[in-house]
């Protein structure tokens, strides 16, 4: 890799981005495009977005690009494109592929750097839309279109997250993102500064360039996860869970069942299990992690399996979501049954299934496993999902209340 006389690479692909990502290596990535030019020309009206060319915003822009920076910029592949460019004016700068990103994301590769994200600790500032991506962990919304109004408001809020520790700082926020990471950067260079653009819109439903509608992506209309605690009067689970998965309406949406002596650990847990729902759409079921159960692959590595300290289990849960999120391991068909202390289920899945068998209390789980290898379906643990599971305290021979 070639560096300047700053140490900064001259060069930089979107597999070495996300593997800075990963590192939770500082870096700051600004993306130059046609609007960014105009901006700088004067142009008048707005761009494809509805955003305005302020004339200060435009001068802005021209001192940052006129000035070698000690940080990554991107230009758009213009003539790919047959965008309008002039990056060719400003050439103090190691311009790199600005486009790395959407082209990721129409070669379908988008998920290595979801991987990434949901091992660091992400602030996402955009509009109210993104919220709901699975692995933000702080989000600042701010107005749908220009932003440059509200810069100063925008800066002071961002700047109240930063701390001690590593944050990656993602950016929908227009042509002022620019700007944006410019000020941040200069601030603090402990954290990430990335300018992601519309490159997420598709995960929440949004086709906002011509090339979303061409993405298989899920969202969150594609289907509906129910939770229960299961509970039958008569000791018969399977029962229990046949009635319960009838009643969903659509053969896609998910039933999550969790055991009443078990509790999440973190108050994010839909967002973990909605993640995993739509990174792994082969999946036919999920479990997760906890601290005692029978099926030992179940157990989070580390864990201590004797403490009832709630504020232990608490920080556990924390750290395995801070370090993996809604990741995935596909469980192989040689494994032990799982447990079904936490279960969540597709309704397509069910159905392939035959569905549970009713048979009492015990073992209904290690069935349904079975079945979905019999069946050919996938079996996945949420890496990043862990709960605390009481489990009559370790008292494994004390089974009389489940006969």
């Amino acid at each position: 890799m070639n560096t300047d006389h700053k140490g900064l690479s001259t060069t930089m692909n979107y597999d070495e981005l996300v593997s800075k990502i990963k590192n939770k290596d500082p870096l700051a990535l600004s993306r130059w495009g046609d609007g960014e030019w105009l901006n700088i020309r004067k142009a008048p009206g707005t761009n494809c977005d509805g955003n305005i060319y302020y004339p200060d915003l435009g001068d802005r822009l021209e001192k940052i690009a006129n000035v070698k920076q000690d940080y990554y910029m991107g230009a758009q592949d213009y003539k790919k494109f047959n965008l309008l460019s002039d990056v060719e004016k400003y050439d103090k700068q190691n311009w790199i592929d600005a486009d790395m990103l959407h082209k990721a994301s129409m070669e379908g590769r988008l998920d290595t750097l979801i991987d990434a994200l949901e091992g660091t600790e992400v602030v996402y500032i955009g509009n109210k839309d993104l919220k709901n991506l699975a692995f933000i962990d702080t989000f600042i919304a701010i107005p749908d279109k220009n932003v440059w109004k509200f810069r100063d408001r925008v800066i002071e809020v961002i700047k109240t997250t930063i701390t001690d520790e590593h944050k990656t700082y993602l950016f929908s926020a227009g042509m002022a993102t620019n700007i944006f990471i410019h000020e941040l950067w200069n601030y603090n260079k402990k954290n990430s500064y990335i300018d992601v653009g519309s490159v997420f819109d598709p995960y929440v439903g949004k086709n906002t360039r011509s090339y979303h509608k061409n993405l298989k992506v899920s969202n969150d209309s594609d289907h509906m996860i129910y939770y229960s605690a299961p509970f039958d009067a008569n000791k018969n689970m399977g029962v229990y869970y046949n009635k319960f998965m009838e009643i969903l309406p659509n053969d896609d949406d998910w039933a999550v069942f969790f055991d009443s002596d078990t509790m999440f650990t973190t108050s994010d847990f839909g967002l973990l299990i909605e993640g995993a729902v739509k990174r792994y759409p082969d999946a036919a079921a999920f479990t997760c992690f906890t601290n005692r159960v029978a099926c030992q692959w179940q157990i989070a590595p580390g864990i201590d399996k004797v403490s009832n300290d709630m504020s232990y289990h608490r920080d556990f849960g924390l750290k395995l979501k801070n370090q993996y999120g809604s990741r995935c391991t596909q469980i192989p068909a040689n494994a032990p049954w799982m447990s079904g202390m936490f279960l969540a289920i597709k309704k397509s899945a069910w159905k392939e299934c035959g569905g549970f068998v009713e048979k009492g209390m015990l073992g209904v789980d290690n069935w349904f496993h079975q079945r979905l290898n019999e069946t050919g379906q996938k079996l996945y643990l949420i890496e990043g999902l862990y709960i605390y599971h009481w489990y009559r305290n370790n008292d494994t021979e004390g089974k009389s209340h489940l006969l």
